[in-house]
């Protein structure tokens, strides 16, 4: 991660802002505290992210999966209306989580002052996310199981 150097204090800076363009790397011995704190950060995108990856692509992976089978095999298409309810709706709550994540970060960005009202606040929309990521992961579950006692019968 690199970050902008500081601008010099009381016009100590020749070249004023236009430095802020340069990037300086961050370096674990320059702060290691921040340091630890921003890979920790950086780690938790990447988590959150491939969740949220994980929602939209097995349930519509699965969608799409469903379609095919169903147009080649029209006899066994009786008890698979609520396995495809279940994926779709898993696609959908992927749709909100990401309007969420975008929320969380929006939130996190103008929260400058303590005591912002609940909806201002960015753990509304962090842990809304984390409740339908894991919403869901169950409906492809759920759609999945679904789907093996709909074929076996």
């Amino acid at each position: 991660m690199t970050y902008p150097p500081k601008a010099g204090v009381g016009g100590s800076n020749p070249l004023g802002s236009a430095n802020l363009n340069r990037r300086v790397k961050m370096r674990p011995e320059d702060n290691p505290q921040n340091w630890h704190q921003q890979k920790t950060y950086d780690s938790l995108m990447t988590y959150g992210l491939n969740a949220i990856k994980f929602v939209l692509v097995a349930n519509g992976g699965a969608v799409l999966a469903l379609l095919t089978f169903v147009g080649n095999h029209t006899e066994k298409t009786k008890g698979l209306r609520c396995t495809m309810i279940w994926f779709v709706l898993g696609v959908f709550i992927g749709g909100v989580v990401n309007i969420l994540a975008y929320l969380t970060q929006l939130s996190l960005f103008n929260q400058r002052q303590a005591g912002v009202s609940w909806w201002q606040d960015h753990r509304t929309y962090l842990y809304s996310a984390m409740v339908l990521i894991l919403v869901g992961i169950m409906c492809f579950g759920a759609g999945a199981l679904e789907a093996v006692f709909a074929l076996t019968v």
